[in-house]
């Protein structure tokens, strides 16, 4: 188990390090369709099901050494992930309670007694 972990570990320290991009820098690179923010959560998951392909091969090329493309113009996975994020922080069911409470509120405590504050905030975006 311990050397499992560890033998994950080395391998993350090439992003670290640097060397090869984290894998929120590649989901820029893979284009929606959908404008996340207008889209309905069912059809958000369901353009997630349509890209993971995309992205899962673009990974697994870049660790064999492909080069990083460049972010595309307007929406991407990225995107998309961050708004499902906050969608389901709506009806919070990250963790196995699946309590539903409103995170986005920011006055209820789940199940597991964390505020959305204390976790997760919402960040200006990035250029």
């Amino acid at each position: 188990m311990i050397q499992r972990s560890a033998a994950r570990c080395r391998g993350t320290s090439t992003v670290a390090e640097n060397r090869r991009p984290a894998k929120f820098r590649i989901a820029a690179t893979v284009a929606t369709q959908l404008d996340p923010a207008g889209s309905s959560e069912d059809a958000l998951w369901a353009e997630l099901n349509r890209l993971m392909p995309s992205f899962l091969a673009r990974w697994r090329a870049i660790r064999a050494g492909a080069p990083l493309p460049a972010a595309v113009d307007g929406p991407s996975l990225l995107e998309l992930c961050r708004e499902l994020a906050y969608r389901m922080l709506a009806h919070c069911n990250f963790c196995p309670w699946n309590c539903r409470v409103d995170r986005m509120a920011g006055a209820k405590f789940g199940a597991c007694k964390h505020l959305v504050t204390k976790n997760v905030e919402p960040q200006a975006d990035v250029a």
